[in-house]
């Protein structure tokens, strides 16, 4: 699936993979794709090791100043939670995001492209909860 996204944006020059390090330790790293005027936030992790490094948010950084430099006129953090509460499992995504000050926006929903639909299919079955 990533290696998809990877072999479909980054031939084009239309997508980055951004990593911060430190001290030899890969600490976080996000997937940015552009596409028309818009970059895109599609993927990102990071260890706890470090953490109070926040590089996540020099990633973010440096994927907003690269999304500039090639035209990009807004910046989609792809998705927040519903709310911050603290009870929800993504409130720290939520804070993080909203953060940046940005405006929310909704969207009807994502959706998923199956590439192999018959294992696809198989899968689903067979991870069936």
């Amino acid at each position: 699936y990533y290696l998809k996204a990877w072999h479909i944006f980054v031939p084009r020059q239309q997508a980055r993979l951004f990593l911060a390090e430190f001290d030899g330790h890969l600490l976080a790293g996000i997937f940015v794709a552009l596409v028309a005027k818009q970059a895109i936030y599609l993927y990102g992790a990071s260890s706890n090791e470090y953490r109070n490094l926040m590089p996540n948010y020099l990633l973010q950084w440096e994927a907003i100043r690269w999304a500039k430099s090639q035209g990009a006129l807004q910046y989609d953090f792809w998705g927040i939670p519903e709310t911050d509460r603290e009870e929800e499992a993504m409130a720290g995504v939520y804070r993080f995001k909203r953060g940046w000050g940005g405006e929310i926006v909704r969207f009807v929903g994502c959706y998923e492209r199956a590439y192999h639909p018959l294992a696809m299919r198989v899968a689903k079955r067979f991870f069936k909860a």
